[in-house]
C-alpha cells in the first residue's frame, strides 16, 4: 500500500505563513531543498509583533528554543490566552481559522508545518473516528509535552546538520509519531461519526497502530489490555501475535524503546533524572537506573556525563 506522501511534493515555505521572513525577523535554518515532504521547519528569531494571521491549510507547531517572550492569542469564539512563554514550552497557530497575536520580546522559535494530509490520514488509521472530517489539533500557549519536546529537538538537530541524503525518511517517520501523538493528547476530528473504542476502521487485528501507539503512550498506561484493545485481539492472543509481528514480547520491546526515550532526553535535555524516569513510563528513578544499565551498560548520569562531554 502506497503510502500519501509517496504522492506529494516538498512542503516548501511558500505554503507556510512565512513567519521567519516578517520584518524583524531572522530565519537561521529552514528545510525546503532537503526533500522534507509531511513537515516544513524553520528555525528564527522573532521579535514584537502584532495582528492577525488568516485562515491557513496547515497547522504550525511552534516551540520556544531560547528566551521568554510575552504572548497573547485570541481565538474566535474564546477568551484571550496570556503567557510568558518560556523555553521548551510548545503554542500551535491553528488551520482553518484566523486568530488574533501580540507578542513582545525576541526570541529563537522553531516553527513546524505538518501537512494536513498526514493528520487525516493518521486519524483515519487511529480509527478513533469513523468517515470523512478533518483533524483538528490545538496546544494552548505554554504548553509542555515530553514527547513532542524530543519530537521537535530531532527535528532541530537535524534542520541544522549537514544534509546526508537521508534527512527526508528520517523526518518521515518523526513526523508521522509526532502526528499520532497530537491527535490522541491534543486532537479532534470534524465532520466526523465516532466508532466505538477499541475497534479499527476495519474489524479484525490492526498490529499498523501498536507501533505508533506504543510511542504515543511511553509516558502512560501500556498494559497488555490497553494493547490489545489497541490492536482489536482478545488479551490471551495478543502476546503470541505480538511476538511474532515484531520479534519480541510486549514488555521487552516496550522496556526498550522508554530506554531509548530516556537516552534522547538524557542528552537533549537537562532534566533531573528522576522526571525523565517518570516521562518516559518508568516507576521511579532506581526502576530507570536498572532498566538502562541492562540495556547500554552504564547508569543514565554516566551516560549523560560522558555523551555531553
Amino acid at each position: 500500500m502506497c503510502h500519501f506522501s509517496d504522492r506529494v511534493a516538498e512542503f516548501r515555505s511558500a505554503e507556510t505563513r512565512q513567519i521567519g521572513w516578517l520584518p524583524g525577523n531572522t530565519v537561521l535554518a529552514e528545510s525546503e531543498g532537503r526533500g522534507w515532504r509531511d513537515i516544513h521547519a524553520s528555525l528564527a528569531n522573532v521579535t514584537t509583533w502584532s495582528g492577525a494571521h488568516p485562515a491557513h491549510a496547515h497547522h504550525c507547531l511552534a516551540y520556544c528554543v531560547s528566551q521568554p517572550a510575552y504572548l497573547r492569542r485570541r481565538l474566535a469564539g474564546r477568551r484571550d490566552e496570556e503567557v510568558t512563554l518560556r523555553p521548551r514550552q510548545f503554542f500551535v497557530i491553528p488551520r482553518g481559522q484566523s486568530s488574533e497575536w501580540y507578542r513582545r520580546g525576541r526570541t529563537q522559535m522553531l516553527m513546524i508545518y505538518l501537512r494536513q494530509d498526514l493528520l487525516d490520514t493518521v486519524a483515519r488509521e487511529l480509527g478513533s473516528q469513523g468517515g470523512a472530517g478533518t483533524a483538528e489539533v490545538d496546544l494552548a500557549p505554554g504548553t509542555m509535552d515530553a514527547f513532542l519536546e524530543q519530537f521537535a529537538l530531532a527535528v532541530l538537530h537535524t534542520l541544522l546538520a549537514v544534509e546526508d541524503g537521508g534527512s527526508a525518511l528520517y523526518v518521515e517517520a518523526l513526523a508521522r509519531s509526532a502526528a499520532v501523538h497530537l491527535l490522541r493528547r491534543h486532537g479532534s476530528r470534524t465532520g466526523a461519526k465516532p466508532i466505538p473504542p477499541g475497534r479499527s476502521a476495519a474489524n479484525g487485528p490492526d498490529l499498523r497502530r501498536i507501533a505508533d501507539y506504543i510511542e504515543a503512550e511511553l509516558g502512560g498506561d501500556l498494559s497488555l489490555a490497553a494493547l490489545a484493545q489497541v490492536a482489536n485481539l482478545p488479551v490471551n492472543a495478543f502476546g503470541r501475535v505480538f511476538r511474532e509481528a515484531y520479534g519480541a514480547s510486549p514488555h521487552q520491546y516496550i522496556l526498550a524503546k522508554r530506554v531509548e526515550r530516556a537516552k534522547a532526553l538524557l542528552l537533549a535535555t537537562d532534566l533531573p533524572i528522576a522526571e525523565i524516569a517518570l516521562e518516559t513510563g518508568f516507576s521511579s528513578q532506581s526502576h530507570l537506573t536498572t532498566a538502562f544499565g541492562r540495556f547500554t551498560g552504564v547508569p543514565p548520569a554516566e551516560f549523560r556525563r560522558v555523551s555531553n562531554g
